[in-house]
């Protein structure tokens, strides 16, 4: 048995509404853009939003470390990009030079930047306490 009332169409869009439906057919809606990814760049040579290994041996993670802070000269450095070299530091020293870069620019003031340095520094600090631990139970 038919259901009574009148026939829906069905939607072409289901997030429109049913009044929209003919102006987004007709093309009269256009999309918008709500935001852009912060400190992007087209050129994926200087594009520091990429995606980073966590795993692998220190020496892939000193190559990355060393493309990150080869790709942008200091002085040029956003927040965003001085935060991603932070996170690729695998040792104590990586983090060491990325630290006296960064206060080597005059013009680099940054609470994240600042937040990262001494949030990372404890993550070294726990994970070669770790270690040690480890090696003196093996030991």
């Amino acid at each position: 048995m038919p259901a009574s009332g009148p026939a829906k169409e069905e939607k072409m869009f289901p997030a429109a509404v049913m009044e929209d439906q003919e102006e987004i057919m007709s093309g009269g809606q256009e999309p918008v853009t709500v935001g852009m990814a912060p400190f992007s760049s087209q050129d994926p040579e200087t594009d520091v939003n990429k995606m980073m290994s966590t795993s692998g041996t220190p020496e892939e993670g000193g190559q990355e470390l060393q493309a990150l802070l080869s790709a942008v000269p200091d002085e040029e450095k956003k927040a965003g990009e001085w935060v991603d070299a932070v996170k690729a530091t695998r040792t104590a020293e990586e983090l060491d030079e990325v630290e006296e870069r960064y206060a080597e620019v005059e013009s680099a003031d940054f609470k994240s930047v600042d937040d990262a340095l001494d949030k990372r520094r404890t993550e070294l600090e726990e994970e070669a306490a770790e270690a040690e631990e480890t090696s003196e139970e093996e030991g």
